[in-house]
């Protein structure tokens, strides 16, 4: 009777670690997002040669004491972050494991942007968790726009006789690589080394949490994931990125790879034709596909991955209205 007694202890332990197990796994289950099991099914015009993810994946992989899933690296302008950090901080830092921040700001010290030094600028990216955020505000100052143009490029592009966004298109370029030199810094000090960078700018405004990740396997190792066009008819390659680092940290240094394109384009007859029948001209999302191509790499739509940016009112001073930008 005792050992029938026991037998039958010793089952209910086993049923019950084995219930209490399977509980534990499915909170701890990593991911890119909390809602992983809600699924966006493709809608919208593309806006570029890119296609929609086979899968959404599960999980970035195990971070460890030295390997981190994500680098954010964030650059832009600030003026607008009053309206989109709540939902940045919902929608995307609240929904990824591991992280670290990288925020580059360049400023020209105007009534609505910070002075130079004033890195409490970057408190509104902290979420109260552990992770670093790395941050720098320095006085944007101009870039010369032979050092990156030929004069084939600057013939080409959609805004040539507007020197003020030819120069905005640079400063844009030269905050992403910038934020990406803070990272490199950071993993050669500290020993971090990330499995993805994301880019991020501080105008981003998700109509959802970030969904997950594929896992990074041979098949899409060369691979760049971007928003679903849903909320935005085009210009999706350059709101926001996300990808492997090796694949990324090209991406975010492509400031030096437009001074090479430019100067091979200017002795390469079938790319000035390219562009010339691009009726419109190439603009900032252009680049990225022209970026891609170059380098053999792969855009794709992430189902799910809705974001829009929110645009700054110059007449009102202030980020326009309304809950969709």
């Amino acid at each position: 009777m005792r050992s029938s007694l026991c037998a039958g202890l010793l089952l209910l332990r086993v049923v019950l670690a084995a219930a209490l197990g399977a509980g534990a796994s499915s909170q701890s289950t990593p991911g890119w997002a909390l809602n992983e099991r809600r699924r966006h099914t493709f809608r919208g015009r593309r806006a570029a040669p890119v296609r929609a993810a086979a899968a959404v994946g599960t999980a970035f992989g195990p971070a460890t004491a030295l390997r981190k899933r994500a680098a954010i690296c964030v650059s832009g302008q600030l003026r607008t972050l009053g309206a989109t950090a709540e939902r940045i901080r919902s929608h995307l830092l609240n929904v990824v494991d591991d992280y670290d921040m990288f925020v580059y700001v360049s400023t020209r010290e105007t009534a609505h942007e910070p002075t130079a030094g004033e890195v409490s600028v970057c408190d509104a990216f902290r979420r109260g968790r552990p992770n670093t955020v790395v941050c720098e505000v320095v006085k944007e100052t101009e870039l010369a726009v032979a050092d990156f143009f030929t004069d084939v490029m600057v013939a080409t592009y959609a805004y040539a006789n507007n020197a003020r966004l030819i120069q905005g298109f640079i400063q844009q370029l030269h905050g992403q690589a910038e934020s990406n030199r803070m990272r490199r810094e950071h993993s050669l000090k500290t020993g971090t080394q990330y499995d993805y960078i994301v880019r991020l700018r501080p105008d981003n405004w998700f109509f959802d949490a970030v969904p997950s990740l594929p896992p990074i396997t041979d098949a899409n190792r060369r691979t760049m994931y971007v928003s679903d066009p849903h909320y935005k008819c085009c210009g999706n390659e350059d709101i926001f990125n996300v990808g492997p680092t090796e694949v990324m940290d090209g991406v975010m240094d492509r400031l030096y790879d437009l001074k090479s394109f430019s100067h091979e384009l200017s002795t390469n007859k079938e790319r000035i034709e390219f562009l010339e029948r691009e009726t419109d001209g190439w603009t900032a999302e252009k680049f990225v596909w022209l970026y891609a191509r170059r380098h053999n790499l792969t855009l794709q739509v992430l189902p799910g991955l809705h974001v829009h940016v929110k645009r700054w009112d110059e007449g009102s001073g202030r980020a326009n209205s309304g809950s969709a930008p």
